[in-house]
C-alpha cells in the first residue's frame, strides 16, 4: 500500500447501500414490530476499513471479494493507485486479462512508482493471457534487462514464448 494518508486517512467515508427490507433478526412475527422502518438502508464506512477488508480477502486468495472492495474505493476515487493495482492483479488471477490491462496502464502512468515493477510483470502476464504474445515478450525482455525483482521469472517465461 502506498500513500496511505492521502487515500485512506482523509476525512471521507463511503456509503454502502444495503438491501432494503426487514433485517433477518427481525424477520419473524414476534420481532417484526420491533424493527424501526426509519432505520437507514445505508451504512457509512471509512476508506481504510474497506481497504483493510479487501486486503484481507486478497491475502486469502478470495479475489472476487477483494475486487468488490477495491472497486468501491475506485468508485470514490478513480485514481487510487492501490485500488487500481490490486483490482488489476485480481483480474489477472481470475483470468480477466482484458479488464486488467487498462488498470495496469494507469498504474504505470502514475507518478507513484511503488508498483511499477509489479505492474509491468502483471501486464506482461495479462497480455500473454489475452493472446498478445509479442507485446508480452517485449515487456518481459525489458524486465530482464532492468534486472529487477521479476528478472528470474521473466527469463523463465521468455524460454517458453
Amino acid at each position: 500500500i502506498t500513500d496511505f494518508e492521502k487515500y485512506y486517512r482523509s476525512k471521507f467515508t463511503i456509503t454502502l447501500k444495503s438491501m432494503t427490507g426487514v433485517p433477518a433478526q427481525f424477520d419473524d412475527e414476534h420481532n417484526r414490530d420491533k424493527h424501526n422502518e426509519a432505520d437507514p438502508a445505508e451504512r457509512v464506512v471509512t476508506a481504510d476499513d474497506v481497504l483493510n477488508e479487501a486486503l484481507g480477502y486478497f491475502n486469502q486468495g478470495r479475489f472476487g471479494k477483494c475486487m468488490a472492495g477495491f472497486e468501491l474505493l475506485l468508485n470514490h476515487n478513480p485514481n487510487d493507485v492501490n485500488a487500481l493495482f490490486y483490482t488489476a492483479v485480481c483480474n489477472v488471477r481470475l483470468e480477466l486479462h482484458g479488464r486488467a490491462i487498462p488498470m495496469l496502464d494507469k498504474v504505470l502512468a502514475s507518478s507513484n512508482n511503488a508498483f511499477h515493477q509489479e505492474a509491468e510483470w502483471y501486464k506482461a502476464i495479462a497480455l500473454s493471457g489475452k493472446g498478445d504474445k509479442a507485446a508480452s515478450k517485449k515487456i518481459m525482455e525489458g524486465i530482464v534487462a532492468k534486472k529487477g525483482f521479476y528478472k528470474k521469472q521473466a527469463a523463465e517465461k521468455l524460454k517458453t514464448m
